[in-house]
């Protein structure tokens, strides 16, 4: 069959003509037919013919390639090579500080996800929403990972890339403007390093401090204050002549997660009562009182009680109280509770004569847990237990117990006294503990 044969090899349809016979005029019609069919489907040096199909180019190149000028062209090695479809040179950026407009070469015809620009800003940005408009398409908005820049965040004479993500423009890189915000515990920005005089005194809380300016400082630690006044932690060096201001007392609790920390330990010594007045609040989920105590008086109850407000009045009424507990002693196994009651029963049994002793190796060791005593929806609810001597020499108490301040009034004091006479002794301390 005559023409190309798919493979790249040419035939016509009489090859061979017979030297000194008749030339036949239908065949040499039919070949110069063939010849002209062959040199239709060949490309022109002139471009005249186009492709029909896909051109294999058996690991051949094409060599002497002009730079694309167009999107329907393909692209030079050294165009690939010099990023030119990414870069937008001076001439291609012009608009304003926070309204650019770009002019790649050759223009694009629509915007799509993952498109790339570089150029470099021609003036410093004035807002946290600057925009772009690449090729005229549109107007789109220069973000930083889905979010607003900060002022500034774009300066000029800098080169940024910005990468398109089917909505709007992400900025890549960028430099914090001089005119940024102060950095803080919760926002970046733009923070002062702390001079060394700072740092000895440890008051400043808005400088960093980097390690040359720890050099003066003696290894190990002598001693750590707790503030709650002020909200402060001061950690001193073994030499005790500096100290640095770690962080808020609110801001470790924050990073202690599930932490419990000393609010206020108490040592009485021949008082009526022991009372906690301040640091109950909604700072913690719960309080932890833990103590040792002797009791002035011999066989007396130890008890519980609140207050709403600071102190100033501990609540003593009929009604205040509902408690419930058992007591296990040499004597067998009790029930203590209450429906309505004056006070809350940590420990012992006046009643029957079973409760604290008052010599110098007798008393009562005690945890009791208070939760949530800042609501104002819920009755406040106490989990305890304690164990005892009794006044009889060599019987020993132990009490478990919950009970509750029947109202749903905020709860800021916390007082413990025995059921008659003064506290001889002790110790008595104070937790805040963060649940969550």
């Amino acid at each position: 069959m005559a023409g190309w044969n798919g493979s790249g090899s040419f035939s016509i349809s009489y090859p061979d003509f017979v030297a000194g016979t008749t030339i036949v005029s239908t065949q040499v019609d039919t070949n110069n037919s063939d010849f002209v069919t062959g040199l239709n489907h060949c490309l022109t040096v002139n471009g005249e013919t186009v492709p029909t199909a896909t051109l294999p180019m058996a690991n051949f190149r094409h060599t002497g390639v002009s730079n694309a000028a167009a999107r329907d062209q393909y692209a030079a090695a050294g165009q690939v090579q010099d990023s030119a479809f990414h870069w937008v040179n001076a001439a291609g950026v012009t608009g304003t500080a926070d309204a650019i407009a770009l002019a790649p070469f050759p223009a694009i015809a629509a915007y799509a996800e993952g498109q790339v620009f570089r150029f470099k800003a021609e003036a410093t940005s004035s807002s946290a929403t600057p925009t772009v408009n690449v090729s005229s398409l549109g107007v789109k908005t220069i973000q930083n990972d889905g979010g607003a820049l900060a002022v500034g965040d774009i300066v000029n004479g800098r080169i940024y890339e910005i990468v398109y993500d089917g909505t709007q423009f992400q900025l890549q890189n960028w430099a914090v403007s001089t005119s940024a915000a102060a950095a803080s515990t919760s926002a970046s920005g733009i923070i002062e390093l702390a001079t060394q005089a700072e740092v000895d005194t440890g008051t400043d809380a808005a400088r960093a401090v980097v390690p040359s300016t720890l050099t003066g400082w003696t290894p190990g630690v002598a001693s750590v204050t707790f503030d709650k006044a002020n909200d402060d932690v001061l950690i001193r060096d073994a030499s005790a002549s500096y100290v640095l201001k770690r962080a808020s007392l609110s801001t470790l609790a924050l990073l202690t997660d599930r932490g419990m920390v000393l609010i206020q330990a108490q040592s009485p010594s021949t008082v009526a009562s022991v009372n906690f007045t301040t640091g109950i609040d909604s700072t913690y989920n719960a309080y932890l009182i833990v103590g040792n105590l002797r009791p002035a008086t011999d066989d007396v109850e130890l008890w519980l009680r609140t207050d709403s407000s600071g102190g100033a009045s501990f609540d003593a009424g009929a009604s205040d109280y509902r408690y419930g507990a058992i007591l296990i002693d040499t004597g067998g196994t009790s029930t203590l509770s209450a429906s309505t009651a004056t006070r809350m029963s940590i420990a012992g049994n006046a009643a029957a004569s079973r409760s604290v002793g008052n010599d110098a190796d007798q008393g009562v060791s005690f945890a009791i847990w208070m939760h949530s005593p800042s609501s104002t929806s819920l009755t406040k609810r106490f989990n305890y237990h304690s164990g005892f001597e009794q006044a009889d020499e060599g019987a020993y108490g132990h009490v478990n117990g919950s009970g509750m301040r029947d109202s749903t009034s905020a709860v800021n004091a916390v007082q413990l006294l025995f059921e008659s006479g003064n506290i001889a002794a002790g110790t008595v301390a104070l937790y805040g503990v963060r649940a969550s």
